[in-house]
């Protein structure tokens, strides 16, 4: 998902400015016996922004062209297509990512009725896909003289976690209901488990790392980190024993860096549903 530039930043403004709007059906909280922790949590669903999902292609320091054209690696398609050689027809391309359920935890602690400070983590594992196409150099037994195509899939696998650290503004709609409106710095780490190639039924794991051996291919990446932002509205229900349900959206843009190979200022959105207790 991708947003234009100026909606980041008029969510942030209109953010900051609800925090300091006091409610017109707000009831004065002046009980000194509130609760002054809460814990939290839920699952999300993360809608990340594809962009950087063509590292999986294998473009940066030409890792796929120079893969498929170890000789151990040819021989080993050459095989699968009968014998005969191939060549590139499209480059790896129309790479996306397959959104995936993420996992939240998250504590908040109360300065004052109507004010706290939020700590949350979001942990997701998102899978990337995308295809090529080889030209085949045989001929065509339908004699149109077009070329013999096989067509081949690359998939990517890479862990994200978001530590977010901000300030909640709590507004009562009565009834022990809540909107909470939060925002803060966020700080994300990416780690790239596996980059496959699958061709002629054949399946390759393709170097995740551009600065070593292409004949001896890795399953774990490092772990990169990036730096930005969150906005967070969060409807909530909360009975006095301190048990209660939330719905949140949380808006994140934040630099998504991976294997130092890829890096953008990314937008991602995580709708999320989960219950807390308060103490």
């Amino acid at each position: 998902m991708k947003a234009n530039g100026k909606t980041p930043k008029l969510f942030l403004l209109l953010a900051l400015m609800a925090l300091w709007v006091r409610p017109v059906k707000a009831q004065e909280e002046t009980d000194t016996t509130f609760k002054r922790l809460q814990f939290h949590l839920g699952i999300g669903y993360y809608l990340a922004d594809d962009e950087t999902s063509f590292y999986y292609s294998g473009t940066d320091n030409n890792r796929f062209n120079q893969y498929i054209n170890i000789q151990e690696i040819e021989r080993q398609i050459q095989e699968a297509l009968d014998g005969y050689t191939f060549s590139v027809r499209e480059a790896p391309s129309d790479f996306i990512y397959r959104n995936g359920i993420s996992f939240l935890l998250g504590a908040e602690y109360a300065i004052s009725p109507r004010w706290k400070l939020i700590l949350m983590l979001h942990q997701v594992q998102l899978e990337a896909a995308g295809t090529f196409s080889l030209t085949v150099d045989r001929s065509n037994p339908d004699n149109n003289g077009q070329d013999i195509i096989e067509q081949g899939s690359m998939r990517g696998k890479e862990r994200r976690s978001h530590i977010q650290l901000g300030v909640l503004r709590r507004f009562s709609l009565g009834s022990n209901f809540y909107l909470d409106l939060s925002a803060g710095v966020n700080m994300n780490t990416v780690e790239v488990l596996e980059n496959k190639i699958y061709v002629a039924g054949l399946e390759f794991n393709l170097p995740i790392n551009t600065a070593i051996s292409l004949n001896q291919p890795q399953e774990a990446g490092n772990v990169s980190n990036g730096f930005g932002y969150f906005i967070a509205p969060n409807l909530c229900y909360e009975n006095a024993s301190g048990f209660g349900l939330f719905t949140r959206l949380v808006f994140i843009q934040s630099q998504v860096n991976l294997n130092n190979a890829v890096e953008t200022f990314a937008t991602t959105w995580v709708p999320a549903i989960g219950f807390s207790k308060a103490f």
